[in-house]
């Protein structure tokens, strides 16, 4: 009878513990827009792609409760007969209340890991490739405290901007906006 007892205390427990650990976060969903593509990272359609001048720049990302923290990781493919060049300093993450996120650190993802990205000018030459993880903090809203947020952020959308910017130093730079925008959802159930 003890074991039985137990059993279900055990399985009571592991059901709430899967609740709260799935409430803490979730997925940045691609929201389509004109002339993205979605693709599959780590599940269907969890990836927008965008081309624009022979550059091409693929966004996903996570968000997490803790004050609202998103991460995003973007890879950028330069087939442009210039090298360009990304100013993180003008790489700007604000959700549908027009709030900007606190960029809280930059990292470039390497095959072995990660290296922090100190200079926030990259260059990426032509036919060469770089990935970044780059993470944002939304202030707590009005009359909230610091700390999870809850699963009230579930819908919430954010829109990143990344300007990129071909032949800086040049007589003529061009400057070229890339725009996705993301849905904050619960991570997916999979089976496999």
């Amino acid at each position: 009878m003890n074991r039985v007892r137990n059993l279900n205390f055990l399985l009571a427990f592991l059901c709430c513990f899967a609740i709260v650990a799935c409430s803490y976060g979730g997925v940045l969903m691609p929201i389509p827009s004109e002339g993205s593509e979605l693709l599959t990272t780590r599940f269907k359609n969890d990836t927008s792609r965008l081309n624009k001048e022979l550059i091409s720049i693929k966004a996903y990302g996570n968000w997490h409760d803790l004050n609202s923290r998103a991460s995003i990781i973007i890879s950028i493919v330069n087939k442009n007969n210039n090298a360009i060049t990304l100013d993180f300093n003008e790489v700007k993450l604000t959700d549908n209340h027009k709030e900007e996120g606190r960029r809280r650190f930059l990292s470039e993802v390497l095959g072995s890991g990660y290296r922090a990205v100190e200079d926030l000018l990259a260059r990426i030459n032509t036919n060469e490739g770089k990935t970044f993880e780059i993470s944002f903090e939304f202030p707590p809203k009005e009359g909230q405290l610091e700390g999870p947020t809850g699963i009230s952020d579930i819908g919430r959308i954010v829109t990143l901007k990344i300007p990129v910017i071909v032949n800086q130093g040049q007589e003529s730079p061009t400057r070229i906006e890339f725009s996705f925008s993301f849905k904050y959802s619960k991570r997916p159930i999979t089976f496999w």
